[in-house]
């Protein structure tokens, strides 16, 4: 379906309705004045490599079939660029609104004045006609589901912890001025750390493209200078290194591959900007947490050896058979085979890890809500219904060791004990001192944990993006590697051909 789809773009009118998914209009004198570039750039690299007919055509084929992609590319990177643009609109109206009204739909309301006509506004009206109908369609009730409408058009992480921050203050109350202040802090950051990393993605995209135009130059001319060399020796023949088709076939090879690390580039910056660093992955993090829980090392690492043994044996065997290769086949395979367990226990406990670093603020946010008009049990016992799967074991096993003995901080600091997240263990020492002293200052211990948290997920975010804007900063090695590709063969290629022509000169001499 992908491949046919591909071959529709390649229609104006089929194009033209693709461009119009995101909102935007493309015309046809616009897409005429695009083929006759790609025409005339074709046509002048041609030129300047020197290449016959067939194979510019072959470059303008490769061209035109890259063309739409590239189109598509650059709207969709405008279209998700618009969309952040609208919910970080949407998370900070919504807050504040919220603050002067209590009131989500009164919140919904204001923020609808703001925002203007779009796809954000279109989802707004929806979600404000479906609570003035007050008419639920699911147990969830009419305010859960007209913010799930906002939630699935703009499936951001931060529209959904403010949408069920302000739920859970309309339907509990409490102060909630401080975590008003985080939230929009968090927004804040997040709309920064965003722009900066597009920001670092077009500046790698721009020295990707100077990249592409210099390696193509700087092949053209070392071409032209053996040629120029090639002409200094007498021969008696005439040396023209762009006739010969080893050199042809490697510019145009040249050319195309350098058309595609620009698409590459130009993909890179197409992401979801609403998608933050750290990706959600819950599924997969409960199953780890799974794992971790029901792990048995003694029980994993003989299951490990057992699967192991038939495969050291037959490296063995192939050794004295004097197959070194299989041999070293099987001994990797047994290797793997035997740490399996450890391999597999590491990336579980990884998982759950990253998606803690996403859930546990947002329960912490929900649970300093409750603080306020409750104490430390209580409100711990309340947050189990909005908690997320993940969490929901622990809160079960942490209810129960303070039931059992309230007065021990081994009761709070064994919550994910067996995962690496330091920030839950003082998180929950805080707990415990709340505990055993009164919710008095409840709201300023809570803030002080509540930032310790967004702390702890900057940095991982930041650790993430490093890793994005090396991946976009990889683009910018490609046309250097293919040009060094392609000078050595023309440089070997044109010398061994003028040592040629001038051996068989002095022959005939």
């Amino acid at each position: 379906m992908e491949k046919i789809r591909l071959l529709k773009l390649l229609s104006p009118k089929y194009l033209q309705k693709e461009v119009n998914i995101y909102g935007y209009h493309y015309s046809a004198k616009t897409h005429i004045f695009c083929i006759i570039s790609i025409l005339a750039g074709s046509v002048a690299l041609g030129m300047l490599f020197q290449l016959p007919a067939i194979f510019v055509f072959v470059i303008i084929a490769a061209a035109v079939f890259v063309f739409p992609l590239l189109i598509l590319s650059m709207y969709r990177k405008m279209y998700e660029q618009k969309r952040f643009f609208d919910a970080g609109q949407y998370v900070q109206q919504v807050l504040y609104s919220f603050l002067k009204n209590q009131k989500v739909y009164m919140a919904l309301k204001d923020c609808l004045l703001v925002i203007e006509e779009g796809s954000m506004h279109e989802v707004l009206e929806q979600a404000l006609t479906h609570l003035e109908a007050g008419v639920a369609k699911s147990k969830q009730g009419v305010l859960r589901e007209a913010l799930m409408m906002i939630e699935e058009a703009y499936p951001s992480e931060k529209i959904k912890a403010v949408n069920h921050f302000m739920q859970n203050v309309e339907e509990r109350g409490g102060e909630f001025e401080t975590s008003v202040s985080l939230l929009l802090s968090d927004n804040s950051n997040w709309q920064k750390e965003r722009y900066a990393l597009q920001a670092k993605k077009k500046q790698c995209h721009i020295e990707t493209v100077f990249c592409v135009l210099f390696s193509t130059l700087l092949c053209v001319g070392v071409l032209y200078v053996l040629n120029w060399s090639g002409n200094l020796v007498q021969t008696g023949e005439t040396f023209h290194i762009f006739s010969y088709r080893l050199i042809q076939l490697t510019s145009t090879i040249f050319i195309i591959f350098n058309l595609l690390v620009f698409y590459k580039s130009s993909r890179g910056q197409e992401t979801d900007w609403m998608q933050k660093g750290l990706k959600r992955q819950e599924n997969l993090a409960i199953e780890g947490y799974q794992t971790i829980m029901n792990y048995d090392k003694t029980a994993e690492r003989r299951k490990s050896l057992f699967f192991s043994i038939p495969f050291f044996a037959a490296a063995v065997a192939f050794f004295i058979l004097q197959k070194a290769v299989i041999s070293i086949v099987c001994i990797s395979i047994a290797i793997f085979l035997l740490f399996q367990d450890r391999i597999g226990y590491r990336l579980a406990k990884e998982s759950v890890e990253k998606e803690l670093m996403i859930e546990f603020p947002e329960w912490l946010m929900d649970l300093s809500l409750l603080l306020q008009n409750n104490n430390v049990y209580v409100s711990l016992q309340k947050s189990y219904e909005n908690a997320k799967e993940l969490l929901k074991p622990e809160i079960e096993l942490l209810l129960f060791r303070i039931e059992s003995n309230p007065e021990d901080v081994r009761s709070y600091t064994a919550f994910f004990e067996r995962f690496e997240v330091h920030e839950i263990n003082s998180c929950m020492q805080m707990l415990y001192a709340l505990s055993e002293t009164g919710n008095g200052d409840a709201e300023t211990q809570m803030k002080r944990m509540i930032e310790g948290i967004y702390e702890m997920r900057g940095e991982a975010q930041r650790l993430e993006e490093e890793r994005v804007k090396m991946k976009a900063g990889a683009n910018f090695f490609y046309p250097i590697a293919a040009a060094c590709v392609k000078m050595t063969i023309d440089m070997t290629f044109g010398m061994v051909t003028m040592i040629a022509m001038l051996g068989n000169f002095r022959i005939g001499g």
